[in-house]
Formats: structure tokens, C-alpha cells, sequence
């Protein structure tokens, strides 16, 4: 008897120390620390229906959130997600490889919504979500969408391929780097009854618009630096505009007193005088800790240029070079708030070679120290400051 016993006691110890076993699992626990830490930034005042514990997974069924309208409710009362290979950790929170949510196909009258292959890895849930700031800042590390469609009548409106977005963090949590991409996105304008669309188009020589984006960050938690690297929004047949910016001052301490603030004004009548100011409590916050680095803004043209000309030339019966002429007539009147007269030179030297040979074209800020957000506010009221104070330059037709 005395050896059963000790055997069974062993076999129970030796289970009690597997990770992630089903008897270990409170899927309601679970559920319901996920639902504080999505709520902890957001208000939603999310919940969940159903929670189930499936061997070393965690189901889902179905969302409950504060004051969304019947038809949402409807959509989240049929949500299900799956968490994969679910283990809790030493301080009473989770982890799991993976969420996998069920596909959205959603009709109402003619439209019919279609969302496939949603899925988010690297989760972490916390067991207080306030206990740290980054703890709700790190609930998963990757999401991916895709494809997803709209259609009406039966013919397709708007597609995307998919939409990736990951960030990773070092061991510390002190620097976190990411980075995002939108593909495939089809949008048929000419399927759009809009008359002054369909007179855009024209100008443009296109009957639907093909786009991309990407983009990627690093965040220096220590320091407050945080770098946006090569974000960029492609638009075939039109052109691309690539943005690179450094800012500095978005520190821990500052995302604390924006977040506190966020969740002050989410109990405020939002369309009260109290809310507004509220709202302009969080812009002055940000603009008087944060500073610009350097910017700069570059598009790189695929073929609006000649095509805008080219309508202009048409409906005005000039030559295109009359056309480009008639613009850099123009432009010094515009370029006069800069009171520069080599930066105005520069520009309009610049702007001309564009267009007379589309290729690209960069207008950068990069001051010999950085400016604070409150002093640039000063660029609005008097831009003859802009060139000295922020460095600006401007480069037409780069080779790369």
C-alpha cells in the first residue's frame, strides 16, 4: 500500500511540472486577464462570452463589448479564437504561440465582407496589466491579416492581399523595433458612382488604384529617441511618398501621462467643452516633451506628373512646355514666405528640373540640434524661420 501511494505520488508531481497542461489551464482566468489587459488602454469594456480549455489551448466564443451597435454585436457574438499552446507564467500571467481567429464573412443586403487567415504570435498577457506601462504595450508581437474583400452586386470593390505587423523587443524591454506591410490593395474606382471621382480618374488616365505600404520603427525606451524608417505608401501608376523622421522625448514617463490622460477623457461627454479641452491637454502635453530630429519627405513619381500635364496641356490647348513654364511663374510668389533667397533659388531650381524630367523629390529638416514641437509651432505663425531653424533643403531627380 505505502509503495502505491508513493507511486502515485510521483506520477503527480511529475505532471504538476509539465507546462501548460489542460488540468493546469483556468480558461476563465485566462479569458478574463485578456479581456482587463485589451481594456486597460481602450475602454472597450470588452468581455467574453464563452471560454474553453482544449488540451494545451484556450477557445474563445464570442466578444461582448460596451455600447457598439447591433449590427458589431451581432458580428462579435459569432467571434471565436484559438489560442495555441497556452502556459501560464511565474507571475500569474500567460503565454501563448499563437491566436488563430476564425474567418469573417459577414452579408448585409448586396455587401458581403470577407476577412481570412487572421492570426497574432508572441502573446504575452499579463497578470496586471498597470503593474508595468510596457506590460500593455507587449500583448502580442505579431499580427496577420489577409486576404480581406469587399464586395457589392457581386463585383468585388476593394481587396487586400494581406497585412503584416511585428515588433520585437530585447530582453530588458528597453529597445523595441518593429515593422508593418500592407499588400496587394486593389480599390475598383470605376465601379465607384461618384461623379467627381470618376473626374479625378480621368485626370489621371486610371480606372482603379493598386497600392502598398510599409514602413519600420526603433524605439529607444531609455532615451525617449524614436526613429520611423522608410515608411512608404506606393501607388501604382501615381507614385510613392517615403517619410523618415526621428523624433526625441518619447519617454516611459511621457506615454504614462498620455495614457492617464486617455483615460480620464474616455469618461467625459465627448462632445462637451470638458472633452475638448481635454483633448488639447494631450496635443499640448505631447508638443511640449516632444522634439524633431530630422524629416524628410520624398515622392518618387510613376507617372502622375506627365499624366496631370499632359490633362492641363489638353484642356488648355498649351505645349506641356508652356504648361511647366506657366508653374514655375508661379512658384516664386508661393516660395516667397521663406524670405530666403538662396533657399527660394534652390527650390525653384529644383522644382523645375522635376518637372521637366519626373523622377523623384526630397524636401528634408535635419537642424544642427533638435527643435522642440512648441518652437516649430512658431514655423506656422512666421515660415520665413522654417529655412534657419530647421535646415530645410530641397533635392529633385536623386539617383537612388
Amino acid at each position: 500500500m505505502k509503495f502505491y501511494g508513493q507511486k502515485l505520488f510521483a506520477i503527480s508531481t511529475a505532471l504538476a511540472m509539465v507546462p501548460g497542461m489542460a488540468l493546469a489551464l483556468d480558461a476563465q482566468d485566462f479569458a478574463t486577464k485578456l479581456a482587463n489587459s485589451l481594456n486597460y488602454d481602450t475602454g472597450l469594456g470588452l468581455s467574453f462570452i464563452d471560454a474553453q480549455v482544449d488540451g494545451n489551448n484556450v477557445i474563445l466564443t464570442g466578444v461582448k463589448v460596451e455600447g457598439v451597435a447591433p449590427k458589431a454585436e451581432r458580428l462579435l457574438k459569432g467571434l471565436t479564437v484559438t489560442f495555441v499552446n497556452v502556459a501560464e507564467t511565474a507571475d500569474n500571467g500567460y503565454t501563448a504561440d499563437r491566436a488563430e481567429f476564425a474567418d469573417i464573412n459577414v452579408s448585409e443586403d448586396d455587401a458581403v465582407v470577407s476577412v481570412k487567415n487572421i492570426s497574432a504570435t508572441g502573446i504575452h498577457i499579463f497578470a496586471d496589466p498597470g503593474a508595468d506601462i510596457l506590460n500593455s504595450m507587449q500583448l502580442y508581437e505579431g499580427i496577420f491579416i489577409g486576404p480581406a474583400s469587399v464586395s457589392v452586386g457581386g463585383e468585388e470593390m476593394f481587396r487586400m492581399e494581406s497585412f503584416s505587423s511585428v515588433t520585437r523587443a530585447n530582453e530588458d524591454r528597453s529597445v523595441f523595433e518593429g515593422d508593418f506591410a500592407i499588400n496587394g490593395v486593389h480599390g475598383a474606382i470605376d465601379k465607384i458612382d461618384k461623379e467627381e471621382v470618376a473626374r479625378g480618374m480621368a485626370v489621371l488616365g486610371l480606372d482603379s488604384l493598386d497600392a502598398s505600404m510599409r514602413g519600420n520603427y526603433k524605439w529607444d525606451v531609455t532615451s525617449g529617441d524614436l526613429a520611423v524608417n522608410d515608411m512608404a505608401l506606393r501607388v501604382e501608376s501615381i507614385g510613392q511618398l517615403s517619410i523618415n523622421m526621428n523624433l526625441l522625448g518619447y519617454t516611459l514617463d511621457l506615454v504614462k501621462q498620455l495614457q492617464d490622460m486617455g483615460r480620464q477623457s474616455r469618461e467625459m461627454d465627448p462632445s462637451s467643452s470638458e472633452a475638448e479641452m481635454a483633448g488639447m491637454q494631450i496635443m499640448m502635453t505631447m508638443m511640449s516633451q516632444l522634439s524633431l530630429g530630422s524629416l524628410s519627405i520624398r515622392f518618387d513619381d510613376l507617372g502622375v506628373t506627365d499624366s496631370f500635364m499632359g490633362f492641363v496641356a489638353q484642356t488648355s490647348e498649351a505645349s506641356r512646355k508652356e504648361v511647366i513654364l506657366g508653374i514655375t511663374q508661379k512658384l516664386p510668389e508661393f516660395l516667397a514666405v521663406l524670405e530666403s533667397e538662396d533657399l527660394q533659388a534652390k527650390a525653384l531650381a529644383e522644382i523645375t528640373r522635376f518637372l521637366g524630367h519626373p523622377g523623384n523629390i526630397e524636401v528634408s529638416a535635419r537642424p544642427e540640434e533638435p527643435v522642440p514641437f512648441m518652437a516649430m509651432m512658431a514655423v506656422a505663425q512666421n515660415p520665413s524661420i522654417a529655412g534657419s531653424l530647421l535646415n530645410l533643403d530641397i533635392v529633385a531627380n536623386q539617383d537612388q
